[in-house]
């Protein structure tokens, strides 16, 4: 795959995370002002982030969350959805990251 496609699919993946940990929540902060940190692995040092993760989609894979002793590869899921979903749709299916989200709102 091409530079411009990567770039999209890392694109469209770090919007699907930051939805996604809009959704996680604990007894601390159930209204919604809690962002779940994502953590992951850039230029062979660990990062947490609680915006979106800077990453390319060579290390979006490294992309988790941390539960004590427990983790969710997010990273490794998202590439799976999207995966699925670009197979489902064929050619039909744009990646078209130049409008698809507004970063004002974080």
């Amino acid at each position: 795959m091409h530079y411009e496609w990567d770039a999209a699919r890392a694109e469209y993946i770090k919007h699907m995370e930051r939805i996604f940990a809009k959704h996680c929540s604990t007894t601390s902060y159930t209204n919604g002002s809690y962002r779940y940190p994502v953590y992951y692995r850039k230029d062979g040092k660990n990062c947490r982030t609680n915006g979106i993760a800077n990453v390319t989609m060579k290390e979006i894979p490294s992309m988790q969350y941390k539960f004590g002793t427990h983790r969710m590869d997010i990273g490794a899921a998202l590439i799976e959805i999207l995966d699925f979903l670009e197979s489902h749709q064929g050619e039909d299916f744009c990646l078209d990251f130049d409008s698809f989200y507004d970063d004002n709102d974080d």
